[in-house]
């Protein structure tokens, strides 16, 4: 509860940042209070796992849910054709070779190297995925992410000179994909009690 002895006004939070890459003891200890107390006051804090290979911090706390990002083909009548991780990169040739693929995005994830393996996903994520001991996992989950297959967004620029103008560009990331699980957590919870944190739920 907060300090006035009332609850949060949300129950939900949508969260696009990161630590420094390697953060310091103090910024993990003030990040992962932070969502202990989320989870005890019943909030779902639900962290975008960045748009490159790795592990990011906080998504990687046991008490963060992480948000990866797919890859999602929609067919001419609207039908899912497929959804796969997302990873957009570029194989190219050089004197008839072929290179390993450049990696430009992806949806982040893998084992942390910050945490061990939560009991909520213990038995549940296969031991290969972690080469030094069982490790928190992530993404928790996936959405669409990547702006190859994103979705069209409207903008209005504004100017003291001139009347608004309206553009439009594709956008993607997994700043793009929390957002879109966050709003199905809220739809499913409308007219319930809050869910608050979920990791053990989504296991």
């Amino acid at each position: 509860l907060q300090g006035n002895g009332k609850r949060p006004a949300a129950s939900i939070a949508s969260n696009s940042w990161e630590n420094p890459e390697t953060p310091s003891a103090a910024q993990k200890r003030l990040s992962h209070t932070i969502l202990i107390r989320a989870a005890a006051e019943g909030v779902g804090m639900y962290f975008a796992s960045g748009d490159s290979p790795g592990v990011a911090s906080p998504s990687d706390d046991p008490f963060a849910t992480a948000v990866g990002g797919t890859s999602l083909g929609i067919s001419k009548t609207g039908g899912r054709v497929f959804e796969t991780g997302w990873s957009t990169g570029w194989t190219f040739i050089t004197k008839g070779h072929w290179h390993r693929p450049l990696h430009t995005y992806a949806g982040g994830g893998g084992p942390s190297p910050r945490y061990a393996e939560p009991s909520y996903q213990k038995g549940i994520v296969p031991a290969a995925l972690s080469k030094h001991g069982a490790s928190r996992s992530l993404p928790d989950l996936s959405a669409l992410a990547d702006a190859n297959t994103g979705f069209k967004l409207g903008m209005l620029a504004f100017s003291s000179k001139h009347p608004p103008r309206y553009t439009t560009l594709v956008t993607g990331g997994t700043s793009l994909a929390t957002p879109l699980v966050v709003g199905l957590v809220a739809d499913a919870q409308q007219g319930r009690k809050p869910f608050g944190y979920l990791n053990p739920v989504f296991y």
